[in-house]
């Protein structure tokens, strides 16, 4: 494939991949069933601490493109749910870490259910072979950046 039709597939690529988000978005809400009705920046903020265990608020805000402004009003919602706790670092003082409480593990552990349940809705009509070439591209693609 040349360069031209090579730019031309990855941009019918980009514009398949946005309505499918769009689409995906309006059909499963992968981020709306919380108890608590939190946005998706919080959600996102409590998706990274289940990964990382433990964060800092710099950590967040660099994850979520955020400013620490906008950090401190998120971890400050999520603190006063009982979602989140904020201590002092035990190696340095000046240093807080946010970690997740029992309360907020549950709300991770429901989203990830929810999100698994549309996403196996999506591929439902994907085969075993599609959906493995995928997930490879995925992981290619991932790597690189």
């Amino acid at each position: 494939m040349n360069h031209t039709d090579r730019v031309a597939q990855v941009d019918t690529f980009q514009r398949l991949f946005q309505s499918v988000f769009v689409k995906m978005k309006a059909k499963h809400p992968f981020f709306s069933d919380n108890a608590y009705d939190l946005s998706n920046g919080h959600l996102m903020m409590l998706l990274y601490l289940h990964r990382e265990k433990v964060a800092t608020a710099s950590d967040l805000a660099s994850h979520l493109g955020i400013t620490s402004g906008g950090c401190t009003v998120l971890t400050s919602t999520l603190v006063s749910h009982g979602l989140i706790d904020k201590r002092r670092a035990a190696h340095d003082g000046r240093v807080t870490e946010i970690t997740l409480t029992e309360a907020g593990e549950d709300v991770v552990d429901s989203l990830i259910r929810q999100r698994v349940r549309g996403f196996v809705d999506l591929f439902e009509d994907v085969s075993d072979e599609e959906l493995a070439q995928m997930v490879a591209i995925f992981k290619k693609v991932d790597a690189r950046l």
